[in-house]
């Protein structure tokens, strides 16, 4: 059992504990389910439950080219699940691939502190928009890319708009309505296809990958079911080793996605303070 005051304990026993964090992790690897609070103190992390800080450590680290599906229910809890590679992952979820248009964006936008890549001409009816932060708790400079039914602003390199390496916090928000139909412009084999979705039945998928032109390691950051009373949010990307990492991010759509596909576990409530 995880108690109250060891955590801040060790809070207040870390340098700078005013700047700490605390925050909640539901985590599938190697088809075990960890719950783990997290305790994020300027560059250093600590999982409570420490079954899974030692398997983290020992193994999910030093898997090369590792891929990662993160998402957040409806209470705000995130759930991560790790896969040894992109291909596994994609051998169990359905994933549209989304065409990407970046070529055709605006580019930089004029705003102080923002880039933002909405299409120029755009009319086509907008299924998501997420948000990259350069530090934690959505601070600082923030990049914007949108995904349509017929386009999105994927980029592969970021280094080109002087955002590599620099994501610290990411939202990623579901426009959709669940009573509407959309019909979706996705490649297949490097063809153009199309097919009619409900927007209850999909949700958008920022990819973002640690190297360029799509490449490396690579988490799926899910957004939430449409009508959800909460959003998809990374407040602090340390906590799952992704700080400082993303150098291209695209899009994509999942088809009936359920956390942990279906498995998800009872989650006890946090003991209170």
């Amino acid at each position: 059992m995880q108690s109250c005051s060891s955590e801040e304990d060790l809070m207040l026993n870390e340098p700078n504990s005013s700047d700490a964090s605390l925050s909640h992790l539901v985590i599938k690897f190697e088809n075990r389910i960890y719950e783990t609070d997290v305790i994020a103190v300027g560059d250093s992390v600590k999982y409570l439950n420490e079954e899974y800080d030692k398997v983290y450590r020992s193994k999910i680290v030093n898997i090369p080219n590792i891929a990662a599906v993160v998402s957040t229910n409806e209470a705000g809890t995130t759930f991560v699940e790790y896969f040894y590679s992109e291909k596994k992952l994609l051998d169990k979820y359905n994933f549209i691939p989304l065409e990407n248009k970046s070529e055709q964006m605006i580019g930089n936008s004029t705003r102080s502190g923002v880039i933002d890549l909405m299409l120029a001409n755009n009319t086509s009816p907008i299924l998501a928009v997420a948000e990259l932060y350069d530090d934690r708790n959505f601070k600082d400079t923030k990049l914007i890319s949108y995904a349509s039914t017929s386009w999105a602003t994927s980029v592969q390199k970021l280094k080109d708009l002087g955002f590599n390496d620099k994501t610290s916090s990411i939202k990623v928000f579901n426009k959709m309505n669940p009573n509407s139909s959309y019909t979706i412009e996705y490649i297949s084999i490097g063809i153009p296809h199309h097919k009619t979705h409900s927007g209850s039945a999909i949700r958008p998928v920022l990819t973002c990958f640690e190297d360029s032109y799509y490449s490396g390691s690579v988490i799926y950051c899910i957004a939430s079911p449409t009508g959800s009373p909460t959003d998809h949010i990374d407040t602090n990307l340390k906590n799952i080793g992704w700080n400082d990492k993303i150098s291209a991010i695209g899009w994509q759509l999942v088809v009936d996605f359920s956390v942990f596909n279906g498995e998800n576990p009872q989650i006890p409530a946090h003991p209170g303070c």
